[in-house]
């Protein structure tokens, strides 16, 4: 039991770190992607510079 609650909390553990990554890449990707600034502070894609472009910046992510 108590080796099935170790593997349980470094699960737990291992996934707050992915999280964690993946917020910052998604923050960092949309500012630059859609703002034009190196920045991973939490940003939305209103606002962007693109014009009717925007719709490429999804289309080039795939």
């Amino acid at each position: 039991m108590l080796v099935l609650c170790a593997l349980a909390v470094l699960a737990a553990g291992l996934s707050t770190v992915a999280a964690a990554i993946l917020v910052w890449l998604i923050n960092t990707i949309t500012n630059l992607c859609f703002h034009l600034t190196w920045s991973s502070a939490e940003a939305s894609p209103l606002g962007h510079v693109w014009g009717y472009w925007v719709v490429a910046v999804p289309v080039a992510g795939a």
